[in-house]
């Protein structure tokens, strides 16, 4: 059998939205972390081997029809940095299913566990025109806070270049419905401090027209097996750039 090397997703978008695919399929139960890229590879064979996070669709499916569960890893790293750590989430179906005993899963269905990557959360939302709600991304409520407070203090700053730089960060924020829905509220509160800051008129620096929608992207990255050899290159140009200095 042919090693195991799964893609690590460079876009974080693109990966928020591979585990959003595969928590509507069915795979609710969760375990998320981070890994030094060095020793990515060991996790994973852990994970293939105890876990049969391999198997590909087909072989999912029999194993569905025949009671089992599933299990699946969606890997991200930044590719800004080959030595940031790699981000894990581990995502498994009802069934029997060994993970279910070996590791602390956590239930996405229950809003109390709801999955939560770098400060968004998954969640389902209910949509005009959409008779059942849909798994969307959303803000965490700290994430939520903390752009609340970002924005009174850079509008009460009268700083037009620091509250053009939060705008045009905010509004980076992935595209997603329920993330949509935060921004607008943020920008009423932007709105009103900057009504408060005595400008009548006019509206504040940056704020763009529309908001992001975010689209379906497509599955980029690099193999694991590249990210570790990358990572173990510049470990090894670190150590001899130190030891030349």
């Amino acid at each position: 059998m042919a090693k195991f090397d799964p893609l690590v997703f460079d876009n974080k978008v693109a990966f928020m939205q591979q585990i959003m695919t595969f928590v509507r399929l069915g795979f609710t139960n969760y375990i998320t972390g981070e890994i030094i890229p060095e020793k990515a590879d060991g996790l994973v064979k852990k994970f293939a081997r105890y876990y049969d996070i391999n198997q590909d669709r087909h072989q999912r499916l029999r194993a569905k029809k025949r009671g089992e569960g599933c299990a699946v890893l969606v890997l991200y790293q930044s590719k800004k940095e080959p030595l940031s750590p790699i981000l894990w989430a581990l995502l498994v179906t009802n069934g029997e299913h060994v993970a279910h005993k070996a590791e602390p899963l956590k239930d996405a269905l229950n809003p109390k566990t709801a999955l939560n990557i770098t400060g968004y959360e998954l969640v389902k939302i209910t949509k005009k025109d959409i008779a059942k709600p849909v798994w969307s991304w959303r803000m965490s409520k700290q994430t939520y806070e903390s752009w609340q407070l970002r924005i009174i203090e850079a509008v009460r700053s009268k700083n037009n270049a620091r509250i053009k730089i939060e705008v045009d960060s905010l509004h980076k924020s992935p595209g997603f419905a329920a993330i949509r829905q935060q921004i607008r509220k943020l920008n009423k509160l932007l709105k009103g401090e900057w009504k408060r800051a005595g400008h009548e008129k006019g509206f504040p620096p940056g704020l763009p027209q529309r908001l992001y929608y975010v689209k379906r992207l497509p599955n980029t990255g690099k193999q694991l097996s590249v990210i570790v050899k990358r990572a173990k290159t510049a470990i090894t140009t670190q150590e001899v750039e130190q030891i030349a200095a």
